[in-house]
C-alpha cells in the first residue's frame, strides 16, 4: 500500500498536478469500499478464501496498469483495481482470522495481523524508496510478485474444512 502512495503521486504530478489528485484517489476510495461492503455478503457465504485470492489478483492487474505512468485513464483504473483489492485484504483477513480464532485468542490473533501490516508498510516503503530511483519497473514486477506469491498462501477453504475436522 505504502508503495504505491509512493508511486501514485510521483506519476500523477505531471498529469494533474497535486491538486488533481483527487480524481484518482477519490474515485479509487469509494469503488473500493462499495466492492468491499457488497463483498461482506461472500463472507459470510464462506467465500473468504476466494475473495483473498481475488483481492491479490486484483492487486496484481492494478499494478500493470501503472507500467503507462503518462496516461490518467490508465493510472485511474490501476489505482481503482489496486485499492480495491487491498481494501479487500484489509477487510477480510481480520475477519477470517476472528473466524477462524478462539475467543480468547482473538486479541492475539489481530494484534499479529496488525503487526505484519505495519511492517508490511515499513518494508514496502524502504523497498519502493531504495529502488525507485534506478529500478522503476524492477520495483513495479516485484509488487506484482508479491500478489502472485499472496495467491499461492491461501488456503483453499476445502483445506480447512478437512484440517478441521481431522482435529476433532
Amino acid at each position: 500500500m505504502v508503495a504505491v502512495f509512493y508511486i501514485v503521486p510521483i506519476y500523477l504530478n505531471p498529469i494533474t498536478g497535486s491538486s488533481g489528485m483527487w480524481k484518482i484517489f477519490m474515485p479509487s476510495v469509494i469503488i473500493a469500499i462499495i466492492f468491499m461492503r457488497k463483498s461482506i455478503v461472500l463472507v459470510e457465504k464462506g467465500y473468504s478464501s476466494t475473495l483473498i485470492m481475488l483481492a491479490f489478483v486484483l492487486a496484481a492487474v492494478g499494478i500493470c496498469f501503472y507500467f503507462n505512468e503518462n496516461s490518467f485513464y490508465f493510472i485511474l483504473i490501476g489505482s481503482i483495481l489496486f485499492m480495491t483489492g487491498y481494501i479487500l485484504l484489509a477487510t477480510v483477513i481480520p475477519s477470517v482470522a476472528n473466524d477462524i480464532a478462539e475467543n480468547s485468542y482473538r486479541g492475539t490473533a489481530n494484534g499479529i495481523i496488525n503487526s505484519f501490516q505495519y511492517v508490511g508498510s515499513f518494508v514496502g516503503s524502504v523497498i519502493t524508496g531504495a529502488l525507485w530511483n534506478n529500478h522503476k519497473d524492477i520495483e513495479l514486477f516485484l509488487i506484482i510478485l508479491i500478489c502472485v506469491l499472496g495467491i499461492f498462501t491461501v488456503e483453499r477453504p476445502k483445506n480447512i474444512l478437512s484440517r478441521e475436522l481431522k482435529l476433532k
